[in-house]
């Protein structure tokens, strides 16, 4: 292909003047740029064909054509249009050069794919010679209304000349499907470079970029290397979305700010399919520093909302931009797969047996434990002890004793956390005797606690996990990623608090002293006044608040400060006195020696007025000081003498020595001091909180008062570090297992226990971080709950791909295959926890024997009288079905289904509800998002602000792990049998979701749904029978 033939993209034809045109080359291309003169320009050559280090020359141009390179420079900086300059012929001292106009040049990093109809087959060599080129240096291809919406199908057209191959686009992958002859002049076209590209037979289409996966993944030869496949996959499947989704002008955007967070709406241009809805956005900066933008929430014609639930970046987004997909959160998790992967594969884990263990359940060579599971120091550490089934019980017992591997089933409402809770007080337990051993054979020895991690795959399980420490406890250390959702660092904010109020209250009931209360308070106060003195901009107002300190220093009778000190402190109180004569400064306190001194008579005839009476009390004060002042008795006497107006003229005299020695000791000369000297008067009052940091301790002579004085020091202390001492001296670390693993550690971090918390939802490689990091691995879950986390997009592009086999090796669980393996063996490292504490006895039967083969029970010490309903809520029975057939209204398609006539009368009966029972709970569970929106939009006038905090509607993935009175599920579908349309179930005929969506309730389930359409689903199909066969339970709503 020759671009000269592209007609349909030629614009401008000009001629531009230089001094010599002699190096440049026909073929070549041109860069175009501004100089300040209008009708002069500066060109570079690039290009294949130019062999050269081009420099820039100058050249000039007629108006008009001035004019026209000056609109397509103009167009080019505002992302209108794109232009291509070659030169089509050389002159001495010209040249001529063909414009081209295209809507977009892009460049890909990968190969674009053009697949051929059989039809075409013959032609594939014939397509490739004509329809790329090769001028530009790699290889291009020309499109006419390529992708017209962001990864929607379209219909566009590869140009050549006057020929059009016509294809449909779907990513980088092109069908082409027809060729015909171009009859008009058609714009806009794109011009798209690719560093290959190529025409294959579409049946023939090895989908290169993944196929090597999928057969990894497919082919079953080990388990580890099966999802170190799908690993690789998934990262390829990212960077593919985000070279299809490109980047998307914003011109400007605004922000709303709520409770909830922060919601932006970006002005665009371009068009985006709805499939993105839910997909994170990020704008990046010239530095390549992503700022993220939040969960796209709704795409429109001209606009693009998204919401993000944290203030820590937006102030930081551009008035206009780039957007693009988020991929930082997607690459920070494969990294911590590939390296948790790496570390199990190269043996660095601390179970060094964990590649075999995963592949075939082999045991490891240690010996069993044999550690009683409940011993008495447990019991009065941890109350429930006590209160512990046998199979809890068992499940304490497997944990402590084996030698690597435990794995615990939970059902519904059976305690998993308080067995959680249970085995990490034994271990520590079992742990600190051991270390204590060892002290005894080395006293130098230092005993340790051990290092335990909590984990799951998602925040809120972790949160259940850790909450209530046991008394005594320091709670968990929350390790929590940057970007976390507000609320996830609120909670642990939350449960630190209540753990402070809860240490506090123990501190204030055991230092109920006034006295160390009040100078607590005081030393708060003056604490206060000090920042207030060094953030005070008025230097008049920041004086006043240093006299007020050093007034508060010199207050306290017990501290000794130097006198010099003393003697400054007062010289600087007493000129801010003078200096703001109308303040309210409290006087300064007197030293009451200084003033008894000051007022003894010297002189014969003045001491006749009141020098007895002055001589008395200078007595009495030195008498108080005897200790310290070191007098001797004969001081005393000569005092006495004087006193008792019994002297002679040498005991006057030797009175007068004695007053002027004490004077020349304690009251010594005004010391001077400059008030505007900041750094004199910042001496002076570091140098008299340090007196009194070092003696405040002695105005407390009794320990009582001194020991509640330390507690309320350490305290203070502690309220100002929690966080930090938690981190520091916590033995339990809490963190999803993704966060588990810290990526700017120096060494890699191991636990002497990990538990693993709803294992059976984490995909295998985020569990095998935690598991690379554990001396012993604890696992609970349950395989009959919520299936682990597949990327939806990698499923997708499998299940579409024909060349894909067993898609169910990916959908069991670690923890079903390890349970599965460790069931089997002669000693299980398995054990099912079967007394359930949640629902009603006959909700508990109904769920049992769908799921779990009977072996659920209620359990014995349940108060049965806590599971009854309200016996004019669907006749107080504990399951209810409530067939609403299609006469009464029809399913509505769409990318995600509703029912009208179900979510109106699911809200009429949670009004009845909360009626009959103002204080309820209430789930509402459908397995279709458009459903939840449309009940929301039914409750949202019928229940108050109030009443919504005990109603929570929500598709049945947000319900695992929750509990609810009342549970209401809306199964929406609903169609006519009649027709020849084939009515696929599959998505609500999940067993795993059905089993959280049945055992969410303690008092009643209650099924909304189409019965006729229903009943090919088993489990719905049981209880529809339970419900009518027994008379009981059954409604028909009309």
């Amino acid at each position: 292909m020759d671009i000269s033939n592209l007609g349909a993209a030629k614009s401008l034809k000009f001629k531009l003047t230089l001094d010599s045109a002699s190096e440049f080359k026909k073929g070549s291309f041109l860069k175009i740029e501004f100089t300040n003169d209008v009708t002069k320009f500066s060109i570079t050559p690039f290009g294949p064909n130019v062999s050269f280090l081009a420099c820039p020359v100058f050249c000039r141009t007629d108006a008009f054509t001035s004019q026209y390179l000056l609109e397509c420079i103009q167009s080019e900086q505002a992302n209108t249009q794109r232009f291509f300059f070659v030169i089509e012929r050389i002159y001495e001292d010209s040249l001529e050069v063909q414009a081209y106009s295209f809507s977009t040049i892009t460049k890909y990093s990968t190969a674009i794919e053009i697949q051929v109809n059989e039809d075409l087959a013959d032609r594939i060599q014939e397509f490739e010679r004509k329809y790329v080129w090769n001028g530009y240096g790699e290889p291009s291809i020309f499109v006419l209304n390529n992708k017209t919406s962001k990864k929607q199908s379209a219909q566009i057209a590869i140009v050549s000349g006057r020929s059009l191959l016509l294809a449909k686009n779907i990513g980088q992958t092109f069908v082409a499907y027809k060729e015909r002859f171009r009859k008009e002049r058609i714009l806009p076209i794109e011009f798209l470079i690719a560093p290959e590209i190529r025409f294959v037979l579409r049946s023939e289409s090895t989908n290169n970029k993944f196929i090597d996966d999928m057969n990894r993944i497919s082919s079953g030869t080990s388990y580890i290397n099966r999802w170190e496949a799908y690993s690789e996959l998934t990262k390829k499947s990212l960077e593919l979305d985000c070279e299809e989704f490109g980047s998307i002008n914003y011109e400007s955007y605004s922000v709303n700010n709520s409770m909830e967070g922060y919601t932006f709406d970006f002005k665009i241009q371009e068009q985006i399919d709805n499939s993105y809805i839910g997909r994170e956005l990020c704008i990046v900066s010239d530095n390549n520093r992503s700022t993220p933008v939040g969960t796209i929430r709704r795409i429109q014609e001209d606009s693009l909302t998204t919401f993000l639930d944290s203030s820590d970046f937006w102030e930081e987004i551009p008035s206009k931009g780039e957007l693009s997909l988020d991929s930082y959160g997607d690459k920070v998790i494969a990294i911590r797969r590939e390296k948790a992967k790496q570390r199990i594969l190269s043996g660095q884990a601390p179970i060094k047996a964990i590649v075999s263990i995963v592949e075939n359940g082999a045991s490891s060579y240690y010996e069993w434990g044999t550690h009683r599971a409940i011993s008495s120091k447990l019991r009065r550490n941890f109350k429930k002890a006590s209160d512990l089934n046998e199979r809890q019980k068992k499940a304490i017992d497997l944990a402590i004793n084996t030698p690597d591997f435990a794995v615990i089933q939970g059902p519904p409402g059976t305690g998993k956390t308080t067995v959680i809770k249970g085995i990490c007080e034994r271990f520590r337990e079992i742990f600190e005797d051991e270390e204590r051993k060892k002290q005894k054979l080395n006293p130098e020895y230092i005993v340790h606690s051990p290092k335990i991690l909590i984990t799951s795959f998602q925040n809120e399980a972790v949160d259940n996990a850790i909450s209530a420490p046991l008394q005594g406890d320091l709670p968990a250390y929350r390790k929590i990623s940057r970007r976390a959702k507000e609320n996830v660092r609120n909670q642990y904010e939350k449960s630190l608090q209540s753990w402070l109020d809860g240490v506090r209250s123990n501190i204030l009931e055991s230092t109920k002293n006034t006295s160390v209360q009040s100078l607590n308070q005081k030393r708060q106060m003056m604490a206060e006044k000090f920042l207030k003195y060094k953030n005070e901009k008025n230097p008049e107002k920041s004086l006043m608040f240093a006299a007020e300190l050093l007034n508060d220093y010199l207050s306290f009778n017990g501290i000794n400060y130097d006198e010099i000190l003393i003697k400054k402190a007062k010289a600087i109180i007493k000129k801010v006195e003078e200096k703001f004569s109308n303040s309210a400064i409290n006087p300064p306190v007197e030293d009451p020696l200084e003033k008894k001194l000051k007022a003894q008579r010297l002189d014969i005839t003045s001491f006749k007025d009141d020098g007895v009476l002055n001589a008395k009390r200078l007595r009495e004060t030195l008498n108080l000081r005897r200790d310290k002042l070191n007098l001797q008795t004969a001081d005393f006497n000569l005092l006495d003498s004087i006193c008792n107006d019994s002297f002679s003229d040498s005991d006057f005299q030797n009175y007068v020595a004695l007053v002027n020695n004490l004077k020349k000791k304690y009251c010594k000369e005004p010391v001077s001091i400059d008030i505007n000297d900041q750094k004199a008067i910042d001496d002076c009052l570091l140098s008299m909180s340090y007196c009194f940091n070092e003696q405040y301790m002695n105005l407390f002579p009794d320990n009582e008062s001194r020991k509640a004085l330390i507690l309320a020091e350490f305290m203070d202390r502690l309220e100002q570090e929690y966080e930090s001492v938690v981190e520091k001296y916590s033995m339990t670390t809490a963190a999803t297992c993704q966060n588990s693993l810290n990526l700017h550690s120096i060494g890699d971090k191991i636990y002497d226990l990990v538990v693993v918390d709803e294992a059976a939802r984490a995909n295998p490689l985020d569990l095998f971080i935690p598991m690379s990091m554990g001396k012993k691995i604890i696992l609970v879950g349950d395989h009959k709950q919520l299936p682990h986390m597949l990327e939806p997009d990698v499923v997708k592009r499998m299940k579409e791909d024909p060349n894909f086999k067993d898609f169910s090796a990916l959908e069991q669980s670690l923890f079903e295959r390890l349970y599965d393996m460790f069931s089997k063996e002669p000693k299980p490292r398995t054990v099912m926890l079967n007394e359930q504490f949640r629902m009603h006895p006959d909700i508990c039967k109904f769920v049992s024997e769908q799921f779990y083969e009977g072996e659920l029970k209620m359990s014995p010490s349940a108060n049965l009288d806590l599971y009854k309903s309200h016996p004019e809520i669907n006749g107080g029975r504990a399951l209810a079905f409530i067939d609403i057939p299609n006469s009464e209204g029809p399913e509505k398609p769409g990318r995600s289904m509703s029912r009208n006539i179900e979510a109106t009368k699911i809200s009429e009966d949670v009004v009845k509800i909360l009626n009959k029972v103002p204080n309820a709970t209430i789930g509402i569970i459908s397995f279709y998002s458009a459903q939840v929106s449309l009940i929301n939009d039914c409750l949202s006038n019928k229940i108050n602000n109030e009443q919504k905090s005990q109603v929570e509607v929500g598709t049945v993935d947000a319900f695992q792990g929750k509990e609810y009175d009342y549970v209401l599920l809306s199964c929406v579908r609903s169609f006519k049998h009649n027709t020849q349309k084939k009515h696929s179930l599959e998505f609500l005929d999940k067993p795993n979701r059905l089993c959280v969506s049945f055992s969410r309730s303690k008092k009643q389930l209650a099924v909304y749904g189409d019965a006729q359409c229903l009943k090919p689903i088993e489990s719905i199909n049981a209880l529809y029978r339970v419900c009518a066969e027994n008379n009981g339970g059954y409604y028909h709503a009309l």
